[in-house]
């Protein structure tokens, strides 16, 4: 029996180091502290961790997420006795009670070299960002939320800096511009409900882009690097036939125009309406033939957003995934007549989806302008393979005859919402196509 107990401590005794590091990582800060009584060789393992989390579930004798200045105390007593460099640190609280004890490991922390911060303060008052983060050049990936930015005049930038997050903070717009044009390796940027109402991104580097908030315009005077792009608007303007802004250049084309290596763009709730306001042209002036993933929240009862929405498709040559969320508002004025004349004039504009293989339509509530791109787009994809229409009840599914012809030539898929059974996922052959209809 003691030989069977040496064998055992010897066994975690002589763990490599690397093993331990990945036993230590995968546990609770908490936990991973507690290590130390297990042998007098593990005592330190822990003070070496390359990684440090602190959220709800690090703790356990701490309310979740709840920052108290017991729960400080502990981060800085841990980061006291911190021996190696510290690669990752993250930090998620409802909000900070103490800042004392945050400017002190604020200050131990960066002397340690964190490559990857994350900031997050979930409620609360902004947390004044100390200027000590700002000459952490190594850092390669900075997350804050509800934090207030003030760069200092000394301030030139993250050398190093490839992934940059700032989520409901106070910003200055001029010192948003001054961060994000000092970081020459920025790649990835995500800047939510900031108050900068016109957005400019003037970076070279950047791959990927998600805005979203209250803003008025977004302008990429130099972004012709980026593949990647998210718009999420706050604003829905409501503007009518007449208003003067109907005659200004077309917002998609004063965006899309300047990412010519752009390849996946997303347009999120009422962002559509933000993108059609202006003159909507046909197609746009430069083809976006890098761009294949395409993901669009409309309202497919305003005209304005499906030519829009037209005017993307034309101008994207090698799209091979396409995505709509749907939702209705109705529009004031329009008729069924003035419905079949726009799609008439559509028609006659030959638009070919030479490359699209999947399309996805979310909470499709049957009305004519839905069924009427769904058959547009049907018309000319010649190597569509799969169509997934999210819908909502089987009496919608009755105005499938009208293009069952054409619906044959693909795979549907389609998903019923029934009070009993939830979301049915029924994959529709041609065999099955007619009674599924006539259900």
């Amino acid at each position: 029996m003691i030989n069977d107990v040496a064998g055992k401590r010897n066994f975690f005794s002589e763990l490599p180091d690397y093993f331990i590091e990945g036993i230590l990582l995968r546990l609770p800060i908490e936990d991973a502290v507690r290590t130390s009584v297990l042998s007098s060789q593990w005592r330190y393992k822990w003070t070496t961790m390359p990684t440090l989390i602190f959220d709800e579930y690090c703790l356990k004798s701490t309310s979740p997420r709840l920052l108290t200045t017991m729960f400080l105390n502990i981060i800085y007593k841990i980061l006291f006795q911190h021996r190696g460099p510290i690669k990752k640190f993250l930090l998620s609280a409802l909000f900070i009670k103490s800042e004392y004890y945050v400017y002190e490991w604020f200050n131990l922390l960066f002397e340690h070299g964190v490559e990857d911060f994350t900031l997050k303060i979930h409620d609360g008052e902004h947390y004044d960002l100390r200027p000590s983060i700002f000459s952490c050049q190594q850092l390669k990936n900075l997350k804050i939320r509800l934090c207030i930015v003030r760069p200092p005049d000394s301030f030139c930038g993250f050398q190093n800096l490839r992934s940059l997050s700032i989520e409901e903070c106070r910003i200055h717009e001029n010192a948003f511009k001054s961060l994000i044009t000092s970081c020459p390796h920025l790649e990835r940027l995500e800047i939510i409900n900031l108050k900068i109402m016109e957005v400019i991104i003037d970076v070279p580097t950047l791959k990927y882009f998600h805005v979203q908030g209250l803003f008025r315009n977004v302008n990429f005077p130099n972004a012709k690097s980026l593949t990647s792009l998210l718009i999420h608007s706050s604003l829905s303007p409501v503007i009518d036939k007449e208003d003067p802004v109907r005659q200004e250049p077309c917002r998609m084309k004063k965006i899309l125009s300047c990412l010519p290596k752009i390849e996946k763009f997303q347009v999120m709730s009422n962002s559509m309406k933000f993108l059609s306001v202006g003159i909507i042209p046909k197609k746009l002036p430069m083809m976006l033939n890098h761009l294949r993933d395409i993901s669009l929240a409309m309202n497919f009862q305003d005209p304005y957003e499906i030519e829009v929405a037209l005017c993307l498709l034309r101008s994207s040559p090698n799209l091979e995934q396409l995505h709509f969320g749907v939702w209705v508002e109705k529009q004031k004025g329009i008729t069924t007549k003035d419905v079949k004349k726009f799609w008439d004039k559509q028609d006659k504009l030959y638009c070919c989806f030479s490359k699209l293989r999947r399309i996805k339509m979310d909470q499709i509530f049957g009305v004519e302008n839905e069924i009427t791109i769904i058959k547009y787009i049907l018309k000319y994809s010649p190597i569509l393979e799969k169509m997934e229409l999210v819908i909502r009840g089987r009496k919608w599914m009755k105005e499938h005859a009208k293009f069952e012809e054409l619906m044959l030539q693909v795979e549907l898929k389609f998903k019923c919402p029934e009070q009993q059974n939830g979301l049915i996922i029924k994959e529709v052959s041609k065999g099955d196509l007619i009674s599924l209809c006539s259900a």
